[in-house]
């Protein structure tokens, strides 16, 4: 997907959505630009290696010091939640 789009991002969060109006008529909506509020986070690991394949600065800034252990994993949690509620207003 990544090689799709043309910033060459990979998407985070996919939506479907599925209208049954006797057409199915479907779409597709994909999120390149914020991090999802996970309820099992993926090792820091996981996303030094996703960070290496797919750059994104303005993400890894993010969350780096969970990655580097200097938050706790559920202040990490909270944080995000508030930076994607303040992105959807």
């Amino acid at each position: 997907m990544a090689k799709l789009h043309d910033n060459g991002h990979a998407w985070y969060t996919a939506t479907f959505t599925l209208t049954p109006d006797g057409k199915f008529k479907f779409k597709f909506d994909f999120d390149y630009d914020h991090l999802p509020t996970f309820d099992i986070m993926p090792d820091p690991e996981d996303w030094l290696d996703e960070f290496k394949h797919y750059p994104r600065p303005e993400l890894q800034a993010q969350i780096q010091d969970w990655i580097d252990g200097r938050v706790p994993y559920e202040e990490w949690r909270s944080m995000v939640a508030r930076l994607k509620q303040l992105a959807s207003q």
